[in-house]
């Protein structure tokens, strides 16, 4: 049976308010689906931590009095710190585009829910652009600025994940003290409880769901919770308070305890990193003028790394120096190699390897190469001169000149910011039918034709349309003989071809070489599901 993948290119005072919050099967996702994975092998862990600590928590704010955003407030602080950990690179979101386009200005939800909206937008927008204020929104009326959702106004908003190559995960609970500190060693986790009637039990908290927090850390007894009252709010002056873990207080909130697991989107920009040790020396710089990267790029680590991978072969890697410059590395010399009997001064970079593709039609059993240096474009030659590529969300680029990629049957330069999606025109992507590449905008297929390659009307059975390649992103997983895509039995669990519908039709993602579920769950080598998630490999065994 043959296969073909079809791409989706793709200070609030304690008691002045609580509100029960809203909560749908879509907000968890797979919350229900445990094992033991999350746990095992798990290192130990400290007897004190604080997520705070490491930068990537957001200044408790104050939600205002009138306004019941606590689970918008909570969860949106959560996922930002766990996708900044995983992308090396944070930046605060704006809690007030998750209001608006939720439907739900200053109206309590689940915090877990922020991650759900984001699994279907894909779409982030910066806290400096989308501001937090509160109901406002509502007073203005619809059309005002402060109601904009960020993903329905073209190009008005910048998109965060354009920076951060990560996709959202399972959310999954944690409702037990070992869980929770295991899981908070990867970020804040949310929960829910509520205030009423706890004094009478001599406890901060009690078991519900009219309030929401974010979990930020733990002591060894204890732990420390960020409210949404205001930095200044609170015993420690800092927003946030604690209680112990096995008081009524903290068994409510191991009760409804859940975090979001986030993966690294490999395919984003298909290329990985490893450290290295050299000699400092024999690092060979980019500079600015030589290709298209600002200041900006190199802030920090997760920046540099991102815009390295989409500059093909011109960067080998990305290094940052004791003084904590950052820098784009162009190449490594061979005095710099390490090993070497006298060398003074070891460093360490992030080497880059990009994971390339060639283009191959089997009927010719030629590869597609690019010609001309001053006005390339594409033509067919042997296994010797063909060109690697790199896809990124169904664009093919060229790795030796990445301001350029395939549109139609041409090299076309490409204009603005590569890793812009809103810029992005989806009439020049392309989707892979039983090895058949077709291109969005013009409805024609790569074809092989007299003087090389050129675009004719889709032909699934001509073999001069059909070449091997991997694309990356989320797509469905079609039988072309049954006509009819990979779909999962929910009472088997079992994988069958069935008819789809919009409501169960399927994503996979190809990550790393790897087959995994929408939310990163892997497949082995007869399409079973493992046990687990999604791990990093250079040589993965399914």
């Amino acid at each position: 049976m043959k296969l073909f993948l079809l791409l989706a290119l793709l200070p609030f005072l304690a008691h002045a308010q609580e509100e029960e919050m809203s909560d749908t099967d879509e907000d968890r996702e797979e919350a229900d689906v445990v094992d033991d994975w999350w746990w095992n092998d798990q290192e130990s862990i400290p007897d004190y931590f604080d997520n705070s600590n490491r930068g990537l928590v957001s200044s408790a704010i104050y939600q205002g009095a009138t306004c019941g955003s606590c689970g918008q407030v909570s969860g949106t602080q959560a996922l930002e710190a766990r996708i900044a950990l995983v992308s090396e690179n944070w930046v605060p979101y704006s809690i007030q585009n998750f209001m608006n386009c939720d439907g739900r200005v200053c109206i309590g939800t689940q915090p877990y829910r922020m991650a759900a909206l984001v699994r279907n937008s894909n779409w982030i927008v910066p806290r400096d652009e989308l501001p937090y204020t509160k109901n406002a929104c509502r007073a203005w009326g619809e059309g005002k600025s402060g109601c904009d959702c960020g993903h329905k106004m073209g190009n008005k908003y910048s998109n965060v994940l354009d920076d951060q190559f990560v996709f959202i995960g399972p959310t999954v609970p944690a409702h037990t003290e070992k869980e929770l500190k295991h899981a908070l060693q990867t970020g804040p986790a949310v929960t829910t409880y509520t205030r009423s009637g706890a004094k009478k039990l001599g406890a901060k908290c009690k078991n519900g769901g009219s309030h929401a927090n974010s979990i930020i850390g733990y002591n060894k007894d204890s732990f420390i919770i960020q409210e949404s009252y205001g930095k200044g709010w609170g015993n420690f002056k800092n927003g946030t308070w604690e209680t112990e873990a096995d008081d009524i207080c903290g068994k409510a909130i191991l009760s409804k305890a859940y975090f979001t697991v986030i993966f690294y989107d490999y395919d984003r920009a298909n290329a990985y990193y490893s450290e290295v040790d050299v000699e400092e020396s024999g690092l060979l710089y980019l500079v600015y003028a030589s290709l298209s990267f600002t200041e900006k790029d190199l802030s920090n680590i997760g920046l540099a790394k991102n815009r390295c991978a989409f500059m093909g072969e011109h960067c080998k890697g990305v290094y940052k120096a004791t003084d904590g410059e950052i820098k784009l590395v162009s190449s490594v010399s061979k005095n710099g190699k390490k090993n070497k009997k006298g060398s003074k001064n070891i460093v360490t970079y992030y080497r880059k390897k990009q994971m390339v593709i060639y283009l191959k039609n089997e009927e010719s059993n030629s590869y597609l190469t690019i010609v001309g240096k001053k006005h390339p474009r594409l033509g067919m030659n042997s296994k010797k001169k063909a060109a690697p590529f790199f896809t990124s969300y169904g664009r093919i680029i060229s790795y030796r000149r990445p301001e350029y990629h395939v549109v139609d049957s041409k090299l076309v330069k490409i204009e603005g910011d590569i890793k812009d999606s809103r810029i992005i025109d989806q009439s020049n992507t392309w989707a892979l039918n039983d090895c058949n590449l077709k291109n969005a905008g013009s409805g024609e297929s790569l074809d092989l034709v007299e003087d090389g390659v050129g675009g004719n009307p889709t032909d699934l059975d001509s073999e001069s349309q059909r070449f091997s390649i991997g694309i990356s992103g989320k797509w469905s997983l079609v039988s072309s003989e049954l006509g009819k895509p990979l779909l999962k039995n929910k009472k088997t669990n079992a994988f069958t071809f069935i008819e789809a519908s919009k409501t169960n039709e399927a994503e996979f993602r190809w990550n790393a070489q790897q087959i995994t579920s929408s939310l990163g769950k892997p497949f082995n080598a007869n399409f079973e599901q493992d046990a687990g998630y999604f791990e990093f490999s250079q040589d993965p065994k399914n």
